[in-house]
């Protein structure tokens, strides 16, 4: 079993405490026998693109495949989101129209279209594990409802606005209070059940309703991540942030990152702001290739110490044009196989991406610089 999937598979919706379903939108799963990985990872988009041609075999498995959501598809009469117990297909093409399914045929096309679904089907066959399908209620949500929340031994330390792409929202602002009250009551329930003891990253969603006169302030539990910098930190940073005291991040107007530590006691500290986007950087080594903490200090402990020297004879300019034609090639070689073995990864991500062979030839050059 390797590392990563380790430190992961516990977050995985099947392996939650009983107790965490309670709180968390109604859920009917799929234990997945191998014929039907297998056929998934078969009859993938990319793999139909590349010209596989799908086997009567792999026909009557997908058939199998979607009468089994269809039953379960049933519970749910105003539609289902589905998902592994391990990530979502967000990443489908026909995702893009909405992930709302109320048949089965649609379910299984956006698990074939998801590359997210392909490599973690990859990735539990490598760790000889069985994934499950989920077919979850489905819930409408509103952009500015999402907020992805940081714990570490079982206290909350972090809560970020978790679509932050797509800017301010003034909904985020207006209920503050309101949203940071549920988290506290939520994690006050939810906290010693959660894995790892406690450290991981969760996806709520908030919602508030009217009984009566009364105003009801609603905490859903959605998904837990891993604690690990494959893990999106939205409005955190794996490097430079502790999380040692509780903060509420959000976008601001002019794009800005609002940061509110926050005190239960208070209804709410003053604020800070830190500005989007990134620096530029000190020099070519560190521009990140990847959204991790990957950056091309790490690609020069995939060459050999020839080919180290090689690249450290350049010119800024000569790294700089080498590093910018070929860091796309190496993140995505970075992003099909991360979770097995990362070094391994990289190695592999380097060689393919022809950094090598380019390597060589500039260092031959004479430089015009």
């Amino acid at each position: 079993m390797s590392t990563l999937f380790r430190l992961a598979v516990r977050t995985y919706i099947e392996n939650w405490n009983p107790a965490l379903y309670r709180e968390s939108v109604a859920t009917r799963l799929l234990p997945m026998p191998n014929e039907w990985v297998n056929t998934l990872l078969d009859c993938n988009t990319i793999n139909l693109e590349s010209g596989y041609i799908p086997t009567d075999e792999n026909n009557r498995i997908l058939k199998e495949i979607t009468a089994a959501i269809v039953v379960q598809l049933k519970q749910f009469p105003n539609g289902a989101f589905i998902r592994l117990g391990s990530r979502s297909p967000k990443d489908a093409f026909i995702a893009q129209s909405g992930m709302k399914c109320t048949e089965g045929k649609l379910a299984v096309q956006m698990l074939l279209d998801s590359e997210r679904i392909s490599d973690d089907l990859n990735i539990a066959k490598y760790n000889i594990y069985t994934p499950h399908i989920a077919i979850r209620d489905w819930i409408n949500i509103q952009p500015w409802q999402e907020f992805r929340c940081f714990y570490k031994d079982g206290n909350l330390l972090g809560v970020s606005q978790y679509d932050y792409f797509k800017g301010y929202m003034p909904e985020i602002e207006e209920n503050i209070s309101s949203v940071m009250m549920a988290l506290k009551i939520k994690t006050e329930r939810i906290a010693k059940h959660l894995p790892y003891n406690g450290t991981v990253v969760v996806d709520y969603v908030y919602r508030c309703k009217n009984r009566g006169d009364e105003v009801l302030n609603e905490i859903i539990l959605l998904e837990i991540n891993p604690w690990t910098i494959l893990t999106d930190p939205c409005l955190f940073d794996w490097n430079n942030d502790k999380f040692t005291k509780l903060e509420f991040r959000f976008v601001g107007k002019d794009k800005e990152t609002i940061v509110i530590p926050w005190h239960f006691n208070d209804r709410r500290s003053h604020p800070t702001k830190s500005f989007l986007g990134g620096t530029r950087m000190a020099n070519s080594l560190d521009k990140v290739i990847w959204k991790t903490t990957f950056t091309w200090e790490d690609v020069l402990t995939c060459m050999s110490e020839e080919e180290k020297s090689k690249f450290e004879s350049l010119s800024e300019e000569r790294k700089k044009k080498l590093i910018e034609k070929h860091e796309h090639s190496i993140a995505k070689g970075l992003e099909s196989g991360i979770m097995f073995d990362w070094t391994v990864v990289m190695d592999t991500a380097v060689r393919n991406s022809g950094l090598l062979d380019d390597l060589v030839s500039f260092s031959e050059e004479p430089s015009p610089f």
